[in-house]
């Protein structure tokens, strides 16, 4: 008897992003990360990992499905929602606590194999006054500065729809 074992397909680089940090929150707002998926198909993140310098914690070890060009915000704690009205899916996670002075912060599936990655600094933004550090587009590269802004929005985030700072289709600035 010959026996194998089938394992779901792996992932590529960059499938999903890490699009937006909450990294220096207002008082009492907890950090967060948002993810986007940026294929056509739902991605399983059941045993994902996600990591700062220092700390590699397991997102979820159940079935969460961040659907296809959707995003999906981890929180450190559900008061995200005193702060926000977000519209796609919350994981409540413990978050490893992201320095101001900059981190790592690295997304890895559930073979291991990093998805994306980002080594970010507050010269890149979203160190002032509680705004987010968001990325401007998810096809550009991950670390590169030129990529990310701080938040523009009136709320100082926008976790769970597309970025401030992200050219619209059709933008009359």
């Amino acid at each position: 008897i010959k026996r194998f074992t089938v394992s779901p397909p792996g992932n590529n680089y960059n499938d999903i992003v890490i699009n937006e940090i909450m990294y220096a929150p207002s008082t009492g707002e907890p950090e967060w990360i948002e993810l986007f998926n940026r294929t056509s198909t739902s991605i399983n993140l059941k045993n994902w990992q996600l990591s700062d310098a220092s700390t590699t914690i397991m997102i979820t070890n159940q079935d969460v499905m961040i659907d296809a060009n959707s995003f999906l915000i981890i929180s450190r704690d559900s008061t995200i929602l005193n702060f926000y009205n977000i519209p796609s899916e919350i994981i409540t996670a413990s978050l490893p606590s992201l320095n101001n002075t900059g981190d790592n912060v690295v997304l890895k599936d559930f073979n291991g194999t990093e998805i994306d990655s980002i080594t970010y600094l507050p010269t890149w933004g979203g160190n002032i006054n509680g705004r987010s550090l968001e990325r401007i587009s998810v096809d550009g590269l991950s670390n590169d500065a030129a990529n990310w802004k701080s938040s523009t929005s009136i709320f100082k985030a926008t976790p769970g729809t597309f970025n401030s700072v992200t050219q619209k289709d059709f933008d009359l600035l």
